[in-house]
């Protein structure tokens, strides 16, 4: 899974960079954007591949995000 996500990785890469009309920083941004997309994609499918239930994942995500989210409520 790691050597399959260098290679995205480097692909994605190289096409971002063919793109004449973004300038430097678009390309940088888009570059950026889609590596971490395509590691996010492999390590998702590596922990599914070792067999870790990924609804573990959406759990505590949730459990993150109604703590945060109580945590900011403003007090009357």
């Amino acid at each position: 899974i790691y050597f399959i996500g260098r290679y995205a990785s480097r692909a994605v890469r190289m096409a971002v960079r063919r793109l004449t009309r973004l300038d430097a920083t678009d390309q940088l941004l888009g570059e950026k954007l889609v590596g971490i997309a395509v590691w996010m994609a492999c390590i998702l499918i590596g922990a599914d591949i070792i067999g870790i239930d990924l609804t573990a994942f959406a759990v505590f995500s949730g459990a993150f995000g109604l703590a945060n989210a109580a945590s900011s409520w403003p007090s009357v």
